[in-house]
């Protein structure tokens, strides 16, 4: 893409917080961007795999999915089905909220007590 300088120095701002300096104008393809944008997407997906030593394709054995799909869910290029983040929290035992980045408390929410109406 080749972009006006206002539109180029905040391109280049943007790829710098991935960690890519550019030092000169340049062509760069929208894909490569977009997937370094989309790698931030569930980084904890990735995180509580690796540290349960566990490879893509267990987990979607788990998930009844295929290795591809999940990991397209882990690098963020799909999102995630309702079912399959379910299936996830109650498998690494934490909430969604912790897996999609929401809240930083990896112990999940307590379940409520069910109250008995009697008439």
């Amino acid at each position: 893409i080749l972009l006006p300088d206002i539109q180029m120095n905040l391109f280049k701002e943007i790829l710098f917080q991935f960690g890519i300096n550019v030092k000169k104008k340049f062509f760069i393809s929208y894909n490569f961007f977009a997937m370094k944008i989309r790698t931030e997407k569930f980084p904890r997906l990735k995180d509580l795999r690796e540290d349960n030593d566990l490879k893509q394709r267990q987990l979607a054995e788990i998930l009844h999915i295929g290795q591809p799909t999940y990991n397209h869910y882990e690098k963020g290029c799909r999102e995630i089905p309702i079912d399959c983040l379910i299936e996830l929290a109650k498998f690494y035992r934490t909430s969604i909220d912790y897996i999609v980045g929401l809240t930083d408390e990896f112990e999940p929410y307590p379940k409520r007590r069910r109250r008995n109406f009697d008439p």
